[in-house]
């Protein structure tokens, strides 16, 4: 009997963190079934049952196309003794699959479509063929925490309401580390979803000692 009650619980608990979770994406500027042909909000960037060859090796059941353009990373002499990576990975390269500019926001589960990204929405530089990344803040690349001029303590620094560690993808900078894909509202700040308010380049100071 008792054992019955936990795993009733137990559910009942599950039930509500994935209601809230498609809560916060809800109505966010990564709700995409405003587009003609879309009527589920999660299937866009993941597939509940990994339907692609090669999905769970891109992320979490992702379901949607990745960017074909060849990327230029950020490097500068200044940036320290991390070595620059030859294109983005972790969930940066995901983002991209939507943020280039070019591939379509329908290309989703072997479909495709014709609406990308345009405006603010799409990264700076990136105009269809060149994949120019240098001059947005690099991503894929280490923090390293003893570097001068860097918060010596990500666990328990934090970027809004998050140590900056948490919001790390294997100990690399990533578009998710500034911005909070999926909405939280306790976080997500603004169109750009910024995990702190970015007044008085607050939101910059959360990593950058100035």
């Amino acid at each position: 009997m008792r054992k019955g009650l936990i795993l009733a619980l137990a559910v009942i608990c599950m039930v509500g963190i994935s209601a809230v979770s498609f809560a916060q994406v809800s109505g966010s500027v990564h709700d995409l079934t405003t587009l003609a042909g879309v009527t589920e909000i999660c299937a866009v960037c993941h597939s509940p049952h990994d339907s692609g060859t090669n999905r769970a090796a891109n992320g979490p059941l992702w379901n949607h196309d990745l960017s074909s353009l060849t990327f230029t990373m950020y490097s500068s002499d200044t940036a320290g003794a991390e070595a620059t990576p030859s294109a983005p990975g972790g969930t940066s390269r995901l983002c991209l699959g939507c943020h280039d500019g070019v591939t379509a926001l329908e290309a989703f589960g072997g479909g495709t479509g014709s609406t990308v990204v345009t405006g603010n929405k799409k990264i700076p530089n990136l105009n269809g063929t060149n994949g120019n990344l240098q001059g947005t803040h690099p991503i894929s690349i280490a923090y390293v925490a003893s570097k001068t001029g860097l918060k010596s303590s990500p666990s328990t620094d934090l970027i809004g309401n998050a140590p900056i560690d948490s919001v790390l993808i294997n100990g690399n900078v990533e578009c998710s580390t500034c911005h909070d894909v999926h909405d939280d509202p306790v976080e997500a700040l603004g169109a750009y979803l910024l995990r702190a308010d970015n007044a008085n380049s607050a939101m910059c100071l959360s990593c950058h000692i100035k």
